[in-house]
């Protein structure tokens, strides 16, 4: 017999219902795990990440998981535009999308190496108690420092 899965409504406050699924022939939930490690680049489901680590190293990289998802290039088709002008803004993202997928995977696999645990405060403020960043791993400044040397 085949197994269905169904996603469920209910779950921890906070969280996304494509988070968890229930198999239908055994009744049991697991949480799937989303993570840099497995990632499905085309997922579109949220959460597109739900790795603790995952989802640090992105913060810490000052990426959105969602830019990690791949785009056909006809999604780049826009009237008056040549297929030319489409094949190189699809060319020039696919390249950006990849080594911030790169940068990211790298950044969570440096977390893996040192020990990162998730911290176990509940704290979801964003106050004092989440900056644990050093100025060198602010996202700011790494954005800032890939854009100067895109230059």
């Amino acid at each position: 017999p085949t197994s269905t899965l169904s996603f469920m409504e209910d779950g921890n406050p906070g969280e996304s219902p494509n988070s968890r699924v229930r198999c239908a022939s055994a009744g049991t939930r697991r949480r799937v795990h989303r993570s840099l490690e497995n990632f499905d680049e085309s997922n579109t489901l949220k959460p597109i990440l739900n790795s603790p680590r995952s989802v640090e190293a992105c913060r810490r990289q000052g990426l959105a998981a969602e830019e990690f998802i791949f785009r056909h290039p006809e999604s780049f088709e826009e009237p008056n535009v040549s297929p030319e002008i489409v094949q190189l803004r699809w060319r020039h993202h696919e390249k950006k999308r990849r080594e911030k997928l790169h940068w990211a995977t790298e950044e969570r696999q440096q977390l893996a190496l040192n020990g990162w645990q998730q911290p176990k405060s509940r704290n979801t403020s964003g106050g004092a108690g989440n900056l644990s960043m050093s100025v060198g791993e602010s996202s700011a400044a790494l954005k800032e420092q890939r854009a100067m040397e895109a230059i």
